[in-house]
């Protein structure tokens, strides 16, 4: 698996085959853009020159404009997977510096972590610390007054 689609660096390249969705929509702008070069080249060369010209500066501000509205998106930067029944102090709290999911017991913890990676298991119930400790290899530890207070809680 590519490391920069966990840290959720933005891909080297774009596939655009990369869904069925995808493939469709490059086959339809590339023919919408061969009929508008084609309609203006028919009129004077210069139009259809013209044309080419509008149509690479339009694909250049539509790629930058996502670019830039990609840059302002931002992660959280843990990931965690909750055990227990939270209060809504704590998921409030978490969840403003983690994205977080909710298991409610041991079983459901590794349905949890086969669909989404988790940087760290918090639990609710110090009791079944030690039982996934055994069971996982992710950061396991139990939910401390510290992850109540955003604001003085270290990420």
């Amino acid at each position: 698996m590519d490391r920069r689609l966990r840290d959720g660096l933005p891909a080297l390249t774009w596939n655009p085959f990369r869904d069925e969705g995808d493939a469709f929509q490059l086959v339809l702008v590339t023919i919408a853009v061969g009929g508008l070069v084609v309609v203006g080249s028919w009129i004077s060369t210069w139009v259809g020159i013209g044309v080419v010209l509008a149509l690479v500066c339009a694909g250049c501000a539509l790629l930058w404009h996502r670019r830039r509205a990609r840059a302002f998106f931002v992660r959280p930067a843990r990931r965690v997977v909750l055990v227990g029944e939270p209060s809504q102090e704590l998921l409030a709290a978490l969840g403003t510096r983690a994205e977080v999911r909710i298991a409610i017991d041991v079983a459901s913890v590794e349905d949890a972590l086969r669909a989404f990676p988790a940087d760290e298991i918090l639990v609710v119930d110090p009791a079944m610390v030690a039982a996934l400790r055994e069971r996982f290899v992710v950061r396991v530890r139990a939910a401390s007054a510290e992850d109540y207070l955003p604001e003085t809680a270290s990420t």
